[in-house]
């Protein structure tokens, strides 16, 4: 808002744009056709036509600010126009302005208006890629060789009769057969790519699973007769299962003692006495059963340090004499076990080309299943 301060006379620029953003400028009008004319002149009333005057311009404002709000709180219904007429009404008000109250009130009013100019401005850019489907529709039925005509052509400026005819033409286009291939090869001209299917998301019907209702079962008794109670183990059930695998044992070292002391003073590769190249498991077994007699000082495991041998250089074993029950108590017993894989086992039947075990295959184990312990 712009005064001019030498003669009090306002000036204002109201164009769309300004109408359409809210910006709202006091210009020069030629004066107003109601009842603004009535007021009297400032400088020629006296006090009693002054305060009259004021009174009147203030009813004018207020009369004006509650347009402007009620344009401003229904700005769908409000039109550029009736905002630019509202600013046109403000200025011409402004010419009686004298006191700093109607002052006041002028600019409340001019900033009501400009809020509204601007939410009008705001939908006015919202609306203006607006869908008209009604107008889509009308285009498109004409495209295809059909009439379709909206409620509001219809009853525009038409009478009864009128609106009846326009009824049965429209009655009588609808029946016709409208061209779908015409808008077919229209849009087919903008795409060259085929229709692909579309994947279908989730199961085509879908199956309420009814909920169970819980049955408590009753519980069922167990038969004491049918119970099977382990088998303790006590000190006499191990001593008898000790007695039955020790002579197995010492059964099996003497055996392999005997081989051993076939092989005389010259020995023999330790890992080709032990290792058996048809079982990794009984493999296993020779070096548990060689070990008691390494304890007992019967074998003896050492690398080969004689270079006229053909195992220089190799791990051999070989049997010597079982010292006497002095040296026995003298000397301290140590067994050792080493850690054989199968991997390894592999390896060193590969590397010494065992074909045969020294020590003779065993008989698989045949396991009493009526055993039990005693």
């Amino acid at each position: 808002m712009m005064r001019d301060d030498d003669d009090h006379e306002p000036t204002s620029q109201l164009n769309g744009n300004a109408n359409a953003n809210g910006n709202a400028h006091h210009g020069d009008e030629d004066p107003a056709d109601d009842d603004l004319d009535d007021l009297a002149p400032a400088g020629e009333s006296t006090a009693e036509q002054r305060r009259a005057r004021e009174r009147q311009l203030r009813a004018h404002y207020r009369s004006l600010g509650q347009s402007v709000q009620e344009s401003r709180d229904n700005i769908n219904e409000t039109t550029v126009d009736s905002l630019g007429k509202q600013v046109e009404r403000a200025n011409k008000l402004f010419r009686n302005v004298t006191a700093p109250s109607e002052a006041v009130l002028d600019s409340r009013v001019l900033m009501a208006a400009s809020d509204a100019g601007a939410l009008k401005a705001r939908q006015l850019k919202l609306d203006a890629d607006a869908f008209d489907t009604d107008q889509f529709l009308v285009k498109l039925a004409h495209f295809m060789g059909g009439s379709v005509m909206t409620l509001n052509q219809k009853n525009k400026g038409k009478g009864r009769s009128q609106t009846q005819d326009d009824d049965k033409a429209a009655t009588e286009g609808a029946g016709r057969t409208l061209r779908w291939g015409r808008v077919g090869r229209v849009l087919a001209s903008e795409s060259r790519r085929a229709v692909v299917m579309d994947l279908m998301l989730g199961p085509l019907a879908l199956e309420v699973k009814e909920k169970k209702a819980r049955t408590q079962r009753a519980r069922q008794k167990v038969d004491e007769s049918q119970r099977v109670r382990p088998e303790e183990v006590t000190t006499e059930s191990l001593a008898w299962y000790a007695s039955r695998s020790s002579p197995l044992v010492g059964r099996t070292v003497l055996q392999i003692a005997r081989i051993l002391d076939a092989y005389g003073g010259e020995g023999i590769p330790y890992l080709s006495f032990v290792l058996n190249p048809h079982s990794f498991a009984q493999s296993v077994e020779n070096i548990f059963y060689f070990s008691f007699l390494v304890r007992d000082g019967r074998a003896c495991i050492e690398e080969e340090i004689n270079e006229d041998s053909k195992h220089f250089g190799e791990i051999i074993c070989y049997s010597c004499e079982a010292p006497d029950g002095n040296t026995d108590a003298e000397g301290s017993k140590s067994q050792f076990v080493f850690e054989l894989t199968q991997e390894l086992w592999k390896d060193a039947i590969e590397v010494f080309d065992v074909q045969t075990s020294a020590i003779p295959h065993r008989a698989k184990f045949q396991e009493q299943t009526n055993a039990k312990w005693r």
